[in-house]
This record gives structure tokens, sequence and C-alpha cells, in this order.
């Protein structure tokens, strides 16, 4: 459940008298937490949540809706506390899910420049210990009460300070009554955080997502128990059903021109007639008489008087005798023969009638006519309906769930 404005979250961490307490009050502008007393004893004995403002004191490039909240817990090894470590980070937790928000912008680990590098090194240590060791890249130290040395030890500290690893610091002086600081100086102190704030990863919680998912499960648990949780809607609808009905319809239907046989014929004529006469060549067979030479065979005979035959009478005149020879001899003639032969002519004529009958026969006629259909329409008529519906939203019962939680955390803790 975190929440959708990104708001800004920065503990403070470090001993008592180390100038956390007036860094609040001075950027908050007035006097909202007590600083400790030379006793030793921390005035922070909960873990406190404190609203500043809009987050664009630290953070400029924040949207205005964004606020900034300091936490402040109890300071470290103080004696007269019964706090252990675990119970200081469950109220962090707590707070953050109060606040719909899993993270940690910063750590800023305030510590006394009069105070040794080891105290640094073990309140270093202390907060890896309670939130583990990858906090590291979002802490920030700042090293106060630079006004309370001369130059030389200053001069050293900072040498010492500067042989630290893994630890970013900044010197910072408190605005107090009794020191007023020069405008420049609290601009420059400022600039100089804001620089440094920019660095820093933020640190996301672990067990977070624990309480959220445990916050889920109760609202679903409080819901499933809430006897109000339903109400009786009534609820006025439209209905539709569908209504068959009966009804005449003209249409426009298409019939042929031409039934019959003679109209058919008629109307085939007719557009032969219309397309006119075109020329066509004709082939036709004429007989033609011509003269044909022949070979013919002719039968001739000679006749051979022969004399020396016998003497009819003594000193008469011998007997003649005649020898007939037959023979054939071809013979080289002529005759008239009739003979077939194409003629082309170019006659004009109409198309044949057959182009035109299948014509006569697809031309068709406009007709009016008259059906009876069966047709379907939506009759829209008013119903009424009682629903069960939400009397609230899931919001309101995780609302319910973490107010259960933080109710049964502050009656077990004693921050």
């Amino acid at each position: 459940m975190v929440s959708l404005v990104s708001n800004r979250f920065v503990l403070l961490f470090g001993n008592t008298q180390v100038g956390k307490s007036t860094f609040i009050n001075h950027l908050k502008g007035k006097i909202i937490a007590l600083a400790g007393d030379e006793s030793g004893r921390s005035t922070t004995t909960n873990v406190t949540f404190y609203l500043i403002g809009p987050s664009r004191i630290l953070y400029p490039n924040d949207p205005e809706s964004s606020l900034l909240y300091l936490i402040d817990i109890p300071g470290l090894r103080d004696t007269a506390l019964k706090i252990t470590d675990e119970e200081i980070l469950e109220a962090i937790k707590f707070k953050l899910f109060e606040l719909n928000c899993d993270k940690l912008d910063a750590v800023l680990l305030f510590e006394s420049v009069k105070s040794s590098a080891m105290a640094l090194r073990t309140n270093l240590s202390q907060i890896l210990k309670v939130f583990g060791k990858n906090i590291q890249q979002t802490i920030l130290a700042i090293i106060t009460k630079w006004d309370d040395i001369d130059e030389d030890e200053a001069n050293a500290r900072e040498k010492n300070l500067n042989n630290l690893k893994n630890i970013s610091f900044i010197k910072w002086i408190n605005q107090t009554p009794d020191n007023e600081l020069s405008t420049e100086l609290k601009s420059n102190q400022y600039s100089l955080l804001v620089e440094y704030l920019s660095r820093l990863f933020p640190y996301r919680l672990e067990d977070m997502k624990r309480l959220d998912e445990e916050c889920e499960k109760r609202a679903y648990q409080i819901r499933e128990m809430d006897p109000d949780r339903y109400r009786d809607q009534v609820e006025e609808y439209d209905d539709n059903k569908i209504d068959e009905y009966s009804t005449d319809e003209e249409y426009e239907d298409f019939e042929p021109k031409y039934k019959d046989e003679e109209s058919i014929n008629s109307r085939a004529h007719e557009l032969q007639k219309a397309a006119g006469m075109r020329p066509v060549i004709k082939q036709e067979i004429v007989n033609e008489e011509v003269k044909e030479t022949f070979t013919d065979i002719e039968t001739r005979e000679t006749i051979t008087v022969v004399t020396g035959g016998r003497r009819y009478i003594i000193a008469g005149p011998r007997e003649k005798q005649e020898i007939k020879t037959v023979y054939h001899v071809p013979v080289q003639r002529e005759k008239i023969v009739s003979k077939p032969k194409n003629v082309e002519k170019l006659v004009n004529e109409y198309y044949p009638i057959e182009n035109f009958r299948q014509q006569a026969i697809n031309e068709r006629i406009a007709v009016n006519k008259i059906k009876r259909v069966k047709k379907q329409r939506l009759v829209n008529y008013k119903n009424m309906k009682i629903s069960k519906v939400e009397n609230h939203d899931f919001s309101f019962y995780l609302e319910k769930a973490k107010k259960t939680m933080l109710d049964e955390y502050r009656q077990m803790s004693s921050l």
C-alpha cells in the first residue's frame, strides 16, 4: 500500500546532545523537538515522526505535493532507556506502514566533532546492525559543533574524518539563540546538504511487503465478517424481447418480356434487321466446259492382192488372192468436258437469326409484386431488479485492517 505521492523520509541517528533536535527545529522554523541536557540522557524516548513541510526544503526537484518527514529515534548508548534495537526498527517500520511508505530516503548520522572517530564508527556499526549493510549507501554523517573548537583542532579532526572509508560527511553548525549564523554560511550549509542528499540511494526496509500482505489478508477477513457489507439496491432496467410479425412487402421482380415462340422469333427478327446487313464472301460451284485431249484406239484394216496362184485355165491368168490385215492404231482426239469450279462472290446478308434469338429470350421487364414476409423486432419494456451491492470499496477494509494492526502494535510497544 505504497502512497501514490512520493513523500520523503529522513532518519536522524546519533548520540544525545549532538544537535539533532536543533536541526529539526531549525528546518521546521519553530521548536517542536526538545534538545538534550548535559546529563547525557536522551530527551527522545520514542521513535518520533516530524512533519516538516514540503520536501522541496531538502529535495528542490520534488513535486509540490511531496512532504518531508524527519524521524527522530532515541539517542544511542543512553543506558537509562530500556529499548532494544529490534524495538526501534519495528517502531520505524510500523510508522512507515501507517504513512503508506516502505523506504528511507536518507539516514543522517549526527556526531559532534569533539567525539572520537571511534564513536562515529561505533554508531555506523550500530546502524548497519539494526538495518543491514545495504543501508550504507543511504547514510550521510553530519558532523556538528565546529564552532566549539579552534582552527588547529578543526583541521586535525577534519583530516581524521577524511580517512574514514565508506561514509561521506559534511561540516555543520547549528544556529542557536546564542549563535546567530550569517546568511552566507547558512546558505552554503544547506546547499551542500542538498547536494549530498541527491547522491544517496533510498533504502527499502525489509518486511514492509510482509506488513502489506498481512494487512490485505486481514482486510479480506474483516470484509467477510462485516454484517453491513451489502445493501439492497433496486434498479430499473430496460428489458428487450423479440416479437415476430407478418407484413406485406412490395418488391420488384424481373420477368421474361417475350414468352412464346412466335413473339421470341418476331423479336429476334427485329433485332436482326436493326443490326443491319454485313458483306459476306461466299463460295459457289459452277460447271465449266473445257476441251480435253485424250488418246483413242482406232481399228484399221488393209487388203493385199497376191497373184501367182493356180490358173483357172491353161494359159489363162493366174488366180488372184486377197489378204485382209486388221490392226489397231492410237489416235489423239479432243472432246468437250464439263468440270465443277469454285467461284467467290461478295454478297450482303443479315446476321444469323440464332444470334438474336437468345438475346430476345434474355430480355426482361420489371414487374412490381407483393409478398407476405415474416419479420422480427425488439420490444423494449421496463423491469425492476434487486441486487446486492458493496457498501464500501476494498480500501475501506484496508484502512480498518491497518488501524487494527497499528493499535495492536501500540498496545504491545513502549515506543
